[in-house]
């Protein structure tokens, strides 16, 4: 919910068309001689669509507002980093960290104790109820971090870059894998690609590729098709892979 209204508050209007759906022959031709004409698609003998650009354009989204939100997450999550975890954990390795999300590796005696100290700056409700760290206090309080394996543990991580990671974690005495591929189905994610695929990826630069299943419409009429598509590969556009192979940086840093 909260991510669905901060996406409305920066969406670009500008590229919006007008959609015209017509029956008389006569129609099409005004539609089609106008200069902001942009496409037409012809269903049949007596039915066509025209596509226009809009001619003019209301500003009418809080963009100011989304652009705050922006800037506020940020300062929430570099807050939380240098002035709590970093305070706390002094020998700490920040593997990744997304818009509302971090990935630490800290190493210490005991990791629920430390949390202990930091209590009020987490949302502990997701832990069984038995768990010393439970507490409703700040459950679903925006602002709030909270545990995303509820206190099972993460054996092994690979991040290859922005939404493409997968990590292996314990859940009642059984290994199991959690993978995220940005542009991949559910489905081949699930069958298809396993958690040694990103380590394979990631040691020894291999790109893979799966055969991805999609429902398209053209023209009102649905179909389906298999494609190639690229899941696995150690090429990221948005930050300079150092020569250890792991660590990263920012273009341009």
């Amino acid at each position: 919910m909260n991510n669905s209204f901060y996406g409305k508050t920066l969406e670009d209007i500008r590229g919006r068309s007008e959609i015209k759906l017509l029956t008389d022959r006569e129609e099409v031709k005004k539609y089609i001689k106008k200069q902001n004409f942009k496409d037409s698609t012809i269903f049949n003998d007596n039915f066509v669509a025209i596509e226009n650009n809009v001619t003019s354009v209301k500003f009418n989204k809080p963009i100011y507002l989304g652009q705050a939100i922006l800037d506020y997450s940020k300062q929430l999550m570099y807050d939380f980093y240098y002035n709590v975890v970093n305070k706390l954990w002094k020998k700490n390795e920040l593997i990744a960290s997304d818009t509302d999300s971090i990935f630490l590796n800290i190493k210490t005696e005991d990791i629920y104790e430390d949390m202990k100290k930091i209590e009020d700056e987490l949302d502990t409700s997701g832990y069984p109820k038995d768990h010393p760290l439970y507490s409703e206090k700040n459950k679903k309080v925006i602002g709030k971090f909270k545990d995303e394996l509820n206190g099972k543990i993460m054996n092994e991580i690979v991040y290859l870059r922005s939404k493409a990671y997968s990590f292996t974690f314990v859940d009642l005495n059984q290994i199991k894998e959690e993978k995220k591929l940005k542009g991949i189905g559910k489905t081949t994610i699930t069958k298809d690609i396993k958690f040694d695929d990103y380590k394979d990826c990631l040691f020894n630069n291999k790109t893979k590729m799966n055969k991805c299943i999609q429902m398209n419409s053209k023209k009102h009429k649905m179909y389906v098709n298999e494609v190639n598509k690229i899941s696995t590969t150690p090429f990221d556009d948005k930050r300079y892979i150092l020569d250890n192979g792991i660590d990263t940086l920012p273009f341009g840093f």
